[in-house]
């Protein structure tokens, strides 16, 4: 960790291009260095025009305070909601008994979070045929979700084929999903 040496710092006097901060970086990796210049950034220009008088730990707590806030936008935690729609390709497979698909993601989530949906509307198409919903609308597949999984910045979704087109669908092959969904991270 970077030693932070700073006291009486005034941020009104720093330049855009001394946002160090009196931290010393020697001996860190350039990727620290990186890191600790883009926080002290955030610093300055958060606190521009105030002063932190104290000691180390003034400056360390302002550090830290940032840093909390930075990490919980990061990524979804409890409490969330994830929604959207999405047009993206999926899979037939299981002896056309499964339809998978993903929903990439803008951030991942939280370590030990779990999913829970409470919308999955789709419009599923192969080979120039609707399969499931249909241009004019879609199809609420809620019941249909056996499996909602989290892999990096992925939601992984399976649905369970029970329409009545099942047996028009090729195995192994390609298929159009639409979703319209909302999770929320529990």
């Amino acid at each position: 960790m970077a030693e932070i040496i700073a006291h009486d710092l005034t941020i009104a006097n720093a330049e855009t291009d001394d946002y160090m901060l009196g931290i010393d970086t020697s001996g860190q990796s350039e990727l620290v260095q990186m890191a600790l210049t883009s926080v002290a950034k955030v610093i300055v220009e958060n606190y521009k025009g105030s002063t932190i008088n104290g000691s180390k730990q003034t400056i360390v707590s302002a550090f830290q305070n940032l840093l909390n806030k930075l990490d919980s936008q990061s990524y979804y935690k409890a409490g969330n909601t994830i929604s959207g729609s999405i047009y993206v390709g999926g899979v037939v497979t299981n002896n056309k008994s499964d339809i998978k698909f993903t929903i990439p993601l803008s951030k991942p989530l939280k370590n030990g979070s779990n999913l829970t949906a409470s919308k999955m509307d789709v419009v599923i198409r192969q080979n120039n045929a609707y399969h499931f919903g249909s241009g004019e609308a879609t199809a609420n597949a809620l019941n249909k979700i056996t499996s909602i999984t989290f892999n990096n910045n992925n939601i992984n979704v399976v649905l369970t084929n029970t329409w009545s087109n099942l047996n028009t669908l090729i195995n192994n092959d390609v298929v159009g999903v639409y979703a319209s969904y909302i999770f929320t991270v529990s």
